[in-house]
């Protein structure tokens, strides 16, 4: 199939997304063009799934792919699941939105999502703490990071009415930084989805592209992305509908941190791609919105990283 731009990696600046490629959003459901191809929107793909599973694994095993074994969003109160994947990792800050859309804590007042799936100011989103309790939490603003001067990516940094009180037990992520943008290539991934499901995948290319619109490219380079491939080995996710701004995660030392964000798809041919905004090409910006708030975006990288709180 062809690769986001064209190979080899990095992308070439100028070149637009192929045919198929799509927004992980189930928003929408017309058709749209891409490349001067119609293609179907994020809400035809779900049909792919099961209903309550939208990333797709290639040998889903609910003992092994599901974050929560019991209980239920409207009691509020989710067992986490012992033979998950990353089990005995906190994954407190990993939450949702009122639509479960994905997003990712990264300090006790800010998070990260995709820009098109971000929850809007006024409304909730939710985190399982370590204590297997729901906590809600309103959104005061969104800031969008941009690629260049004026050009906005598939990213915001999410702001919360009030910091999550270290009482809650809800933790923050760590974001990997890189030297360099291509120390991605090759990275074990671990992707989370709707419903907090997760399966594994490695990063196999990045580089600037022309993402944004979905609905048709501007020849604007407006994101930093990697890919991700799908090849159906036991485990492998893939993203589907409704999976837009859930995280892809890597081991640092033994620690989870963020590198990306899901944006797009294309699964028109095989092996399908998920496309991830690349988080350490933005993290010095990310940082610096974090630090207008008195708050660090902390680099899973750096030697003196703090424990996580218990």
């Amino acid at each position: 199939m062809p690769s986001i731009c064209p190979a080899p990696f990095p992308f070439s600046v100028s070149a637009p997304l192929p045919a198929g490629l799509q927004a992980v959003n189930a928003r929408d459901a017309h058709p749209f063009r891409i490349a001067g191809r119609t293609v179907l929107s994020g809400l035809a793909l779900v049909a792919l799934v099961a209903p309550a599973q939208a990333l797709d694994i290639f040998k889903f095993d609910p003992a092994v792919n599901l974050r929560f074994s019991r209980g239920s969003y409207a009691d509020e109160r989710l067992e986490e699941n012992p033979a998950f994947l990353l089990a005995g990792h906190d994954l407190s800050g990993v939450g949702w939105s009122e639509g479960h859309f994905g997003l990712t804590l990264v300090s006790p007042r800010h998070f990260l999502t995709a820009a098109h799936a971000a929850p809007q100011p006024g409304s909730t989103v939710s985190f399982r703490n370590r204590a297997g309790l729901i906590k809600h939490y309103v959104v005061e603003s969104d800031f969008p990071i941009e690629h260049a001067p004026g050009v906005r990516t598939d990213l915001v940094v999410g702001r919360l009415a009030a910091a999550i009180p270290a009482e809650d037990q809800v933790g923050f992520l760590p974001a990997l930084r890189l030297s360099r943008n291509s120390l991605c290539l090759g990275l074990r991934i671990y992707s989370f989805g709707a419903y907090q499901s997760c399966g594994t995948n490695t990063i196999t290319g990045w580089g600037a592209c022309d993402l944004l619109p979905f609905a048709a490219g501007d020849k604007i380079t407006d994101d930093i992305v990697f890919q991700t491939k799908w090849n159906r080995v036991a485990g492998e996710a893939q993203a589907q509908g409704h999976d837009s701004g859930s995280p892809s995660l890597t081991l640092v030392r033994g620690r989870l941190a963020l590198i990306g964000t899901h944006s797009a798809v294309h699964v028109t041919d095989e092996p399908y791609v998920t496309v991830d905004v690349l988080i350490p090409a933005y993290f010095s910006q990310i940082a610096a919105r974090l630090a207008l708030d008195g708050y660090e975006f902390l680099d899973a990288s750096a030697q003196s990283l703090p424990a996580p709180p218990r």
